[in-house]
């Protein structure tokens, strides 16, 4: 597995070779990705932008309740942007697994996603700062899912909340960044609803942001 911590990732320059293909009529695009500028609340549009956070590929509904966090919560905002901006940085193909400026390499696994952010494992950001763990299982991607060509790279930036057992609470995971492919994110939902961390008992529940980038090498 290639992991980078976000200051790693921040480090690295900016390709400046695209990093998404263009739609094909193979590609299995997620037609309700989007919602359209006109179709949100001004307030929403307004606190997104004043953020400096791009509402593209986002469903009206999660831009609303992300939009919500970014006005209350200043430290969400700065961890949101933070996982952003790493992305933003990552580079656009897998570097060599035999060792990069800013890159490590697993002994046990040379391939998988890599997963990127602030906490100490390098993986997810959690609010509270002190976090419950690192990725419990890494969603399977196949081929098939991209219904055509399979992209250089993929990114995807997750919000979720976590309850005091440590369980995904329902309904609460909310992309910020996905991947156009409606399967593919079908299996990065699917994996993140049924994670479990460190419970802690009379915790409230705290939100987690996770970032993930899937290289072709590292597609099934």
């Amino acid at each position: 597995m290639q992991q980078w911590d976000a200051a790693a990732l921040q480090g690295t320059p900016r390709s400046d070779a695209p990093r998404t293909t263009s739609p094909s009529p193979s590609r299995a695009v997620d037609e309700a990705a989007t919602a359209a500028a006109g179709e949100l609340p001004a307030w929403a549009s307004q606190a997104m932008a004043s953020a400096g956070i791009s509402t593209a590929g986002m469903e009206r509904a999660a831009v609303e309740q992300v939009a919500q966090r970014v006005q209350s919560d200043a430290r969400f905002r700065e961890q949101l942007l933070s996982a952003i901006a790493a992305v933003q940085r990552a580079p656009a193909t897998r570097p060599s697994t035999s060792g990069t400026a800013g890159g490590t390499t697993s002994g046990t696994d040379p391939g998988g996603p890599a997963l990127t952010g602030d906490s100490a494992g390098g993986m997810i950001q959690w609010s509270d700062g002190a976090g419950r763990g690192g990725i419990p299982r890494e969603p399977r991607i196949t081929a098939a899912m991209f219904g055509g060509s399979v992209p250089a790279r993929t990114e995807f930036v997750v919000l979720f909340d976590v309850g005091p057992n440590g369980s995904v609470i329902p309904g609460s995971i909310v992309f910020q960044t996905r991947s156009g492919y409606t399967r593919v994110n079908e299996e990065v939902r699917r994996t993140i609803s049924g994670w479990t961390f460190q419970p802690k008992a009379g915790a409230s529940v705290e939100t987690a942001i996770v970032t993930l980038i899937v290289f072709r090498e590292d597609v099934l």
